[in-house]
């Protein structure tokens, strides 16, 4: 229930089996209880999903804060906005992808 170097990468992995994976830090059992624990299946690639092209520490750590935000401005409703804030990571309204077109 440890956790271990498998467990580790593929927190770190941006495969898209290993997205949101393996959060419990020192204990997995936070992820088996939550659903969110994975297995090492696959080579893991690491890196990000979208290359946010700055090295600047402060645009790495705050940039996810801002996409949200915008996230939040264009949700037609509280249900949307609470979900996107607090839900899966890569969940999304459908008329994001209508708007888009």
């Amino acid at each position: 229930m440890f956790n271990t170097p498998s467990v580790h990468r593929v927190h770190h992995g941006s495969n898209d089996k290993y997205l949101d994976k393996n959060y419990g830090g020192v204990l997995i059992i936070w992820d088996k209880l939550f659903g969110t624990f994975q297995r090492e299946e696959e080579k893991v690639v690491y890196g990000l999903t979208k290359n946010i092209k700055s090295n600047n520490p402060i645009t790495i750590n705050f940039i996810e804060y801002k996409n949200i935000w915008k996230d939040v401005k264009r949700c037609r409703n509280w249900k949307d906005r609470f979900r996107v804030v607090f839900g899966d990571l890569q969940w999304r309204p459908s008329y994001f992808k209508e708007e888009k077109e």
